[in-house]
């Protein structure tokens, strides 16, 4: 997965997936890859989603809540693609 996220930087998806799988040992190194990307994509819901969380598992309440509130703000203008 580390490789598929270098090589294709601009897909947030891979980049998201990435950072899960490197949270299993380091929090701290997923939230570095999450705000990379996040730079690139910036309104990637899902990577402030992950931001928030895994802030939030750290003890960073405070970035937590803001990336919780961006993401939050963000999805109600994203369309409902449940189901497809």
């Amino acid at each position: 997965m580390k490789q598929a996220a270098k090589l294709d930087s601009e897909n947030a998806r891979y980049q998201y997936v990435y950072a899960v799988a490197l949270a299993e040992k380091d929090i701290s190194g997923a939230i570095a890859v999450l705000e990379a990307s996040l730079k690139k994509h910036t309104g990637n819901i899902q990577v402030l989603y992950g931001l928030a969380y895994y802030s939030k598992q750290i003890g960073q309440v405070k970035q937590a809540e803001y990336y919780q509130a961006k993401a939050d703000r963000l999805s109600r203008f994203a369309p409902n693609i449940e189901g497809q």
